[in-house]
């Protein structure tokens, strides 16, 4: 079957086109201004890569006392140095351990990313953020735990979150749960058997109502500093050594356990 003919054939005065040099100058800056942008953009991951924390610090496990602290450093760290919403979500992930982890690794897998960083940081703030959560959180730090020891590093540990929470209590505007007299109570049960004695006294100083967490702080304080002393480590040792021996008594006299005994009928 024999070819159609071309159209452009029958053209009259057909020209070939012939690239210009005002062509050639104009596809050679289009090429300068790519090198350039990718230069500029390399420059930019590398000042990333010098300025921007390792990835998985700081970490956060969680735990709403720290929630604030490291919101702000991300931010600081992260959100104001990465443009690009799928890295800023990656970090997030990579900063955060155990349950805060757990709660917001299947974010990456959101289209587009910057709708999963937004819902990531959503969750984060719902579970951990909320002001009752924090404030919980601290309350259970100081009122649960084991009784602190009588050494002056631990009392010192204590005063100091003592002293943190009544800052963050004060703050938001919760004095009066912090101060109310069952908190104080239990916060004192924590206290070494001569400290709780002690503090008992000084409370019966004041009227009812009149002693502050900041005067507990205070009084913290002032035992850790009196333990460093030389009868202050004979009084630790002999309240641990009657410690020791009411334990000791108490397995001597404790009855042998019950063992199960089948009954034979």
């Amino acid at each position: 079957m024999p070819r159609a003919p071309d159209e452009d054939l029958y053209k009259p005065n057909r020209v070939e086109s012939k690239p210009s040099r005002f062509g050639e100058a104009s596809a050679d800056a289009n090429q300068d201004n790519t090198v350039l942008e990718e230069i500029r953009n390399m420059t930019k991951v590398l000042h990333q890569g010098f300025t921007l924390p390792k990835r998985g610090l700081p970490q956060f496990d969680g735990n709403p006392k720290e929630y604030y602290q490291f919101m702000r450093r991300f931010e600081e760290s992260v959100m104001k140095q990465v443009d690009s919403p799928s890295s800023q979500l990656e970090f997030l992930i990579e900063m955060c351990s155990g349950e805060a982890r757990e709660a917001v690794k299947s974010f990456s897998i959101v289209n587009p990313p910057s709708l999963g960083l937004n819902q990531a940081l959503e969750v984060l703030r719902q579970k951990y953020g909320l002001k009752h959560t924090i404030v919980k959180a601290h309350l259970d730090c100081i009122t649960r735990g084991q009784t602190v020891k009588s050494d002056k590093q631990s009392l010192y540990r204590f005063a100091s979150v003592l002293h943190n929470c009544a800052v963050t209590m004060k703050a938001w505007g919760f004095e009066s749960e912090l101060d109310s007299s069952q908190t104080l109570r239990s916060v004192s049960k924590r206290l070494p058997l001569h400290l709780q004695r002690k503090f008992n006294d000084r409370v019966n100083l004041h009227s009812e109502g009149s002693f502050t967490t900041f005067e507990l702080v205070a009084f913290v304080k002032e035992a850790a500093a009196r333990s460093g002393s030389f009868f202050g480590q004979i009084l630790a040792e002999t309240e641990t050594t009657s410690k020791k021996k009411v334990n000791s008594r108490k397995e001597r006299f404790s009855p042998p356990p019950v063992k199960n005994r089948r009954l034979v009928w």
